[in-house]
């Protein structure tokens, strides 16, 4: 299976998110950093210099992707809502931030075609990243669909929302899903559903 585990981490303040990347650094390939969380923000370019795997910058606000961007951090997953500024695509080029755009929905999966049409209005994007509420075993089915299109191959991360996404949790990192989120612990689960890394491992042993 080539695709990455992502751990997300919420860390309230600069010195929490040091003391639990030191502490969960063997045990992902990657990490999420909620910047929205963080109550006390340091100088992420610190996080940069001294944690040598792929960091992920997560937020709502340009303003706190445009500091993760100027740190240098690897990936700016960027909403896929959020309006960007000239000034802020000129920095992700000269940076050469890798840019994630996400497409989240919390209230159901649109159709495959709805999808589809989303994933190449942000061509731009390095991975286009795509998590909807899943409502019913079709939605799973559409979510995995996505995964068999040729075009697409290698820049898609797809996940599901909800009780009832536990199918395409499991068999999207399996399928192509270039990245896959899942905490070390349900505790520290960052969306409905969620999967802790052990689980999945556990599932992918029987598929």
């Amino acid at each position: 299976m080539n695709s990455k585990h992502v751990l997300p981490i919420k860390a309230e303040s600069f010195a929490l998110l040091v003391k639990q990347l030191r502490l969960f650094y063997e045990k992902a390939d990657m990490f999420e950093i909620w910047l929205d969380v963080m109550k006390v923000k340091g100088d992420l370019a610190v996080i940069q210099n001294h944690f040598h795997k792929p960091l992920i910058a997560k937020s709502n606000s340009l303003d706190l992707l445009r500091r993760a961007a100027t740190a240098g951090m690897q990936y700016i997953d960027i909403p896929h809502d959020l309006e960007e500024t000239l000034e802020f695509k000129n920095l992700l080029n000269n940076k050469k931030n890798k840019v994630i755009r996400s497409y989240h929905n919390f209230d159901l999966t649109p159709t495959k075609e709805e999808l589809i049409e989303i994933i190449k209005n942000s061509k731009k994007a390095d991975l286009i990243k795509i998590a909807t509420k899943v409502n019913s075993e079709s939605d799973n089915d559409t979510l995995l669909s996505l995964l068999e299109i040729p075009e697409f191959k290698d820049r898609l991360i797809i996940t599901g929302m909800g009780e009832l996404a536990r199918r395409v949790r499991i068999e999207a990192p399996l399928n192509g899903s270039v990245l896959f989120f899942a905490p070390l612990d349900a505790r520290y689960a960052t969306a409905e559903g969620q999967l802790t890394i052990s689980e999945l491992e556990k599932e992918w042993k029987i598929h």
